[in-house]
């Protein structure tokens, strides 16, 4: 099965069991070095999920899901029947587990725990210039680059940049997802709608 197959099965499986939730497709993280294949946003709690398809192997996994949990609420492993449980069960326990089968069945293997070991300036990567700027709330500050104003960031406190992060991911998803509901009614997904779920997160804005 192939990556996209198995990301249009996922996103309307958490359609149909969490229609509250914001959902956004490939993700950039963790200062734009990393993506997540599928994000998923409800209760004020970040969810991100990596898709392991046929054709992928699990060579450096356990870096890239540290890159997860320092970023995200909960983090889970999508993956095929190709892989050993037995090697997927004793990676870090903070990871979910979701076993897809060749008929596109869904089934939990094992649920994600909450991470403790979210780094702020992750979270910091997800703000463009103007959201960093609301996030210090002060004057004259229009001048600075990206790089410095999330300096000025660090010295926030961990909660409110989390949240600040959090409304803005919410923000920014919620309408791309609105548009995607329009074009498939969470149903009728191909592979070029997955598009519509696609931040341009690599715009200038963000330098």
């Amino acid at each position: 099965m192939k990556a996209n197959e198995i990301k249009i099965l996922f996103i309307k499986w958490l359609l149909e069991n969490s229609p509250n939730s914001i959902i956004g497709n490939e993700v950039l993280f963790s200062n734009n070095l990393c993506r997540t294949d599928i994000l998923e946003i409800i209760k004020n709690k970040t969810i991100a999920y990596e898709i392991k398809s046929d054709s992928d192997n699990l060579d450096c996994i356990e870096e890239q899901l540290k890159n997860y949990i320092e970023t995200f609420d909960y983090t889970y492993l999508v993956f095929t029947e190709k892989y050993s449980l037995d090697k997927l069960k004793s990676l870090n326990e903070c990871v979910g587990l979701y076993l897809i089968n060749k008929f596109g069945n869904i089934e939990l293997i094992r649920k994600a725990k909450l991470s403790k070991y979210i780094i702020k300036k992750n979270l910091l990567y997800f703000l463009h210039k103007k959201e960093l700027i609301d996030l210090l709330n002060k004057k004259r500050l229009s001048t600075k680059s990206v790089f410095e104003l999330r300096s000025l960031c660090e010295k926030i406190a961990f909660e409110k940049v989390k949240q600040k992060s959090i409304e803005t991911l919410s923000c920014r998803y919620y309408k791309l997802l609105n548009l995607f509901l329009h074009d498939t009614a969470g149903k009728n997904i191909t592979v070029d709608d997955l598009t519509s779920l696609t931040g341009n997160l690599c715009s200038d804005e963000l330098r």
